[in-house]
This record gives structure tokens, sequence and C-alpha cells, in this order.
């Protein structure tokens, strides 16, 4: 039985964030005012997503594959 009480703090949690996200509802964090402009904006950047270009200290694959790495 925990497990539908879990189920269901998750479910409202979800449907107040889906409810909450739109700006023109009455029930949005994000008003179109001078604040909810600023919070919408800090919004956008958390959730935008960037791929990864680089990665320090990587190892080419392909090298070990035809084992051109000298031990």
């Amino acid at each position: 039985m925990m497990y539908r009480v879990r189920g269901a703090i998750l479910i409202g949690i979800f449907l107040v964030s889906i409810i909450s996200w739109p700006r023109p509802t009455a029930v949005t964090y994000f008003p179109h005012t001078p604040a909810g402009d600023a919070l919408f904006d800090y919004f956008k950047k958390v959730v935008t997503f960037h791929p990864i270009k680089k990665i320090g200290g990587s190892i080419n694959i392909s090298l070990i594959l035809r084992g051109e790495i000298i031990s």
C-alpha cells in the first residue's frame, strides 16, 4: 500500500509542476512581471540542453581496438 502513497505524491508533484510552467495561466510560477521574467529566464538556463563538445582527458577507443597502444 505504501507504493500507492508514494505514487500519489509523485503524481501530485508532476501535476503541479506541469500546471505551473505555462505563463498565461492564473496559477503560474512565472507571471508576466519583472520578477516573473527573471525567474523564467533562470528556469530556461537550467532546463536548456547543451551537448558535450569537448571532454578533457578522453581516450581514443579506436586506437585500443586496433591494438595501436604501446604497453
